[in-house]
């Protein structure tokens, strides 16, 4: 019986970038799911290669979330960062992640749009919510991360920087994160 090896595939750390409201997390849950659905393993019991979601508004701390990307790193997973990572000091964490090629995923949103979003969600993993909290007080966090936030540039160390505006730019950046992680296999079970 012949075993195939596992088919080495750069790992990839997807950075998100952009306002609360933006899109992060869609975007993130959607590059998870579709990066996991109707994959089949050529190595019997190794999952396929895949995005794992990472997001600090579900683990609680960004000591977590970097230890959860290097664990699913580690494993033969690509990493998807779902925060803000509004300056170049949030980011400095994940530039520094064991992953082949980081890529920064820039959501170029416009801030009456990201408010607009913000007041209008019913519920979100990170309380940022009308639910939970005022319009003032959404107002205000919005503003401070507009008035923070830094585009994302080359000279940070990354690869490659995909700016999206426009619901097309989301698809494209989505197609573009898979088509960089499609040939490879994990290596662990659980992540």
């Amino acid at each position: 019986m012949v075993v195939k090896p596992l088919v080495a595939a750069p790992l990839v750390a997807a950075v998100l970038v952009g306002l609360p409201g933006a899109g992060k997390s869609t975007f993130a849950q959607s590059l998870e799911k579709v990066s996991n659905r109707d994959l089949t393993s050529t190595v019997e019991g190794a999952p396929p290669r895949a995005y794992v979601r990472i997001c600090q508004d579900v683990l609680g701390s960004r000591p977590k979330c970097d230890k959860r990307a290097r664990r699913a790193l580690d494993c033969g997973f690509s990493v998807v960062i779902d925060r803000c990572n509004f300056d170049q000091q949030q980011r400095k964490t994940w530039l520094a992640l064991p992953a082949d090629i980081k890529v920064a995923v820039y959501f170029d949103v416009d801030y009456k749009d990201a408010l607009e979003n913000v007041f209008t969600r019913e519920a979100h993993e990170g309380g940022v919510d009308r639910s939970s909290l005022s319009e003032p007080k959404l107002r205000a966090i919005v503003s401070t991360m507009h008035r923070n936030l830094i585009e994302p540039d080359a000279s940070e160390g990354f690869d490659r920087i995909m700016t999206c505006r426009f619901p097309d730019d989301f698809e494209r950046a989505r197609r573009e994160l898979l088509q960089l992680r499609e040939s490879g296999q994990s290596g662990c079970d659980n992540v």
